[in-house]
């Protein structure tokens, strides 16, 4: 645990970003599901502005809904498979076209580090409900203090 602690806030980071990656990866590509499912695609974006890149994520809220499913956010556009139906908790990581260069104090070298754009209101997701069938659900987030639910079209 001491060495955990001592490696730059970076690298931590990065590490807990790929291990909730491969977490939902494994869990949302179970095959013969036994829950109703929806293909949920959209768009993201911050301010009127396309998120370039990032990762969605649909969380249930009940127990035995189904699994956690993700995936990529690439120009503000995304799509998900199997997503279960209901109340679902979404979560965003979102990201900078330019990454940030860093140094680290320790060796002096420099890292790029991806420059985290996700206005503070939505670190723990909102909620959102998931009907059946193939829907497209936008989340039009915002900067400011006020939230937006996804809005489908």
């Amino acid at each position: 645990m001491r060495n955990i602690l001592r490696r730059p806030p970076f690298v931590v980071f990065s590490m807990t970003v790929v291990g909730c990656i491969i977490m939902m990866a494994t869990n949302g590509c179970s095959r013969g599901s036994d829950y109703q499912s929806s293909t949920v695609l959209g768009t993201v974006t911050i301010d009127g502005t396309p998120v370039v890149k990032g990762f969605i994520t649909f969380n249930p809220t009940s127990p035995g809904q189904g699994p956690s499913v993700g995936g990529k956010i690439t120009e503000g556009k995304y799509q998900c498979d199997r997503v279960p139906v209901g109340k679902m908790r979404v979560t965003f990581q979102a990201q900078a076209a330019v990454s940030k260069t860093i140094t680290d104090i320790a060796t002096g070298q420099k890292h790029e580090v991806p420059q985290n754009i996700l206005p503070s209101q939505y670190a723990s997701g909102i909620e959102s409900d998931i009907q059946p069938g193939r829907i497209t659900l936008d989340f039009p987030l915002v900067s400011k203090s006020q939230t937006t639910a996804g809005k489908s079209r």
